[in-house]
């Protein structure tokens, strides 16, 4: 039975940057499906091409722009953080630390928000003291965070 009440938040971090929109979105797509009625909160939602390609490939107005683009970033990425129940991070095959990732998983610690963080056993730059001690539950696979997630909100999904 769905549950009736308060709708649950949940906040889909991991790398953007140097991403275009449609792989930094396609796992997001895919979670947002797989946990309805849960809400998810989408941080691509609103992030140009400018800012999502990498600095090497962008023009210099694109530059300007993306710095512009930081301030009002951060703003609704705090904001969101804030109002979301739970934290899901997807760090899996990140090549460099994901610095906006980061942050956001310390205003969730901050604001003592569960935080289930998704990525490899061994070679992720993901895998610091600091992060794996904010983190409630550290798991291999999306998979696995999703029944994670359902067994956490049981009343939300039909049995």
């Amino acid at each position: 039975m769905k549950h009736p009440g308060k709708p649950i938040y949940i906040y889909l971090c991991g790398p953007i940057t140097g991403m275009n929109a449609e792989s930094a979105g396609r796992w997001r797509k895919e979670v947002a499906k797989e946990l309805y009625p849960l809400k998810t909160i989408d941080p691509t939602r609103q992030a140009p091409d400018f800012v999502i390609r990498s600095a090497e490939k962008a023009t210099e107005a694109d530059l300007v722009r993306r710095r512009a683009h930081g301030k009002s970033t951060t703003t609704r990425d705090r904001l969101d953080v804030g109002r979301a129940d739970l934290i899901l991070a997807n760090l899996t095959g990140a090549k460099a630390v994901s610095i906006g990732s980061v942050g956001e998983l310390f205003w969730a610690d901050m604001q003592r928000k569960p935080i289930i963080i998704v990525r490899e056993a061994h070679g992720n730059p993901h895998d610091h003291d600091m992060i794996n001690e904010i983190a409630g539950w550290i798991v291999p696979d999306v998979g696995e965070a999703l029944n994670l997630i359902k067994s956490l909100f049981p009343d939300s999904f039909e049995s």
